[in-house]
């Protein structure tokens, strides 16, 4: 949401720099972006489940 947020009007961060690529006709540009973005949505779900397997172990209905 951050993102899509960034790419509707914000003149920096990442959607922007997609934008801006998508724009100026630099294809690196848009799928580097897409890579950052692939990368760190993978990484913060990792952590996001980790850090809810940690906390519901006591939990004999979570199957984590």
């Amino acid at each position: 949401m951050i993102v899509v947020g960034e790419m509707t009007g914000v003149p920096q961060g990442l959607g922007a720099v997609i934008m801006d690529g998508r724009t100026l006709s630099r294809t690196e540009l848009v799928i580097c972006g897409m890579i950052v973005i692939g990368v760190a949505g993978f990484i913060s779900d990792r952590i996001v489940v980790a850090i809810g397997n940690r906390l519901l172990r006591w939990n004999p209905n979570h199957h984590g």
